[in-house]
């Protein structure tokens, strides 16, 4: 199929919509098309052209279609009395692409702007208008304007495709690990900006299990903890004994504290300084890809946090400490309804306080509200 050209007008290039079907009829069609404006403003004050979606063209009389040399002839053969711009191979040329400023729609700006607002890592075409964007939620992420059926027989599984060309989607391709979004469903325009929109909450994995499925299980040491953080938050606050984590690059109690707490408290528990900070790391995380089981603790999270924080007065501590307290006779008390079995205990929250405001505080569904606390 030969190409052919065609000219936008600078007015059509202000909707998001407008940026798909140019990019579905340019790879389906290959259809060249080139915005034609009057002045810069026109382009370049919309939000496509600042997110770097489009581009700047200056042909200077080299023919976009093949590249030769393209010369002005006057138009009495073509039936006007005005001069024309005529390629020796194509033929004629739109005056357009000489006269105004043009613009043309980036398929790699695109994609470099899709990889940049879902914080992917880079942006590497695979031919086709299809871009490998790296990972998010741990599945490989492409843009692809119009895919073709053998991407979707190479990539069947863990996999997130923003795609233009919706209609080209086998039916039945879509799964648990595969998903697809269109471009302008992930992303929309408010205030004359480009907003992420709510349809990035559907390429988030879905849990396999609830919660309190067979995949989450009660950390080891989780009511000890308790009591400790409990004796720690009791104590005036003491800075020697966080330091800032590498990962989190939050302030966490160190090691050596927990390892000095957990001796006095129970001196038969053996355990290194280096597994104490991985239980830590396991109250306030989960890796999909490397941890087997879904340890995190709100509650544990929350008076970790707690802790930390040089700004809680003394009776602030002590209010946390006597939550911990709680948590742990609560903790024992649903162990015993459960068979002798732990439970999780149930999520931290927000409340409302006396004064009908929403206070962040360390308290949970059935709690009454204790002392303001600032987490």
């Amino acid at each position: 199929m030969n190409k052919t050209i065609k000219i936008d007008r600078a007015k059509f290039i202000e909707r998001l919509e407008a940026i798909k079907e140019i990019l579905v009829d340019a790879c389906k069609n290959d259809r060249m098309h080139y915005i034609a404006a009057d002045s810069r403003s026109e382009v370049e004050d919309t939000a496509a052209f600042r997110n770097g979606m489009i581009e700047e063209i200056d042909l200077d009389n080299e023919c976009p279609l093949c590249g030769g040399e393209v010369y002005m002839q006057d138009s009495d053969q073509f039936g006007g009395p005005y001069e024309v711009y005529v390629c020796k191979k194509c033929g004629l040329i739109p005056n357009e692409l000489y006269e105004k400023r043009t613009y043309a729609v980036s398929p790699d700006g695109v994609a470099k702007f899709v990889k940049e607002s879902l914080g992917c890592k880079y942006v590497h075409p695979c031919g086709d208008g299809n871009f490998c964007l790296g990972k998010l939620y741990g599945r490989r992420v492409y843009f692809c304007v119009s895919p073709v059926e053998g991407l979707f027989n190479q990539h069947n599984e863990n996999v997130i495709l923003v795609v233009c060309d919706y209609s080209s989607i086998p039916k039945g391709w879509q799964n648990d690990t595969c998903k697809a979004v269109q471009f302008t469903e992930l992303f929309y325009m408010k205030d004359g900006t480009i907003r992420l929109g709510d349809a990035v909450e559907d390429l988030k994995p879905k849990d396999k299990e609830p919660r309190f499925g067979k995949y989450q299980r009660v950390a080891d040491r989780r009511d000890e903890w308790l009591q400790v953080l409990a004796h720690i938050l009791a104590m005036p606050y003491d800075p020697s004994d966080f330091r800032k984590n590498k990962k989190t690059l939050r302030m966490m109690l160190t090691s050596t504290c927990a390892a000095r707490v957990f001796a006095k408290l129970f001196p038969n528990i053996k355990v290194t300084p280096k597994q104490f900070t991985r239980d830590m790391m396991a109250f306030c995380s989960y890796d999909r890809k490397t941890d087997v089981y879904d340890k995190r603790e709100p509650v544990i999270a929350a008076l970790l946090k707690a802790a930390a924080n040089p700004k809680y007065t003394d009776a602030q501590r002590r209010t946390a400490s006597k939550f911990a307290m709680d948590q742990l006779l609560k903790a024992r008390n649903m162990a015993e309804n459960n068979g002798g079995i732990p439970v999780n205990l149930p999520d931290v929250k927000f409340a409302v306080g006396a004064d009908g405001r929403s206070e962040a505080v360390i308290v949970t569904p059935g709690d009454s509200v204790y002392e303001r606390i600032a987490i």
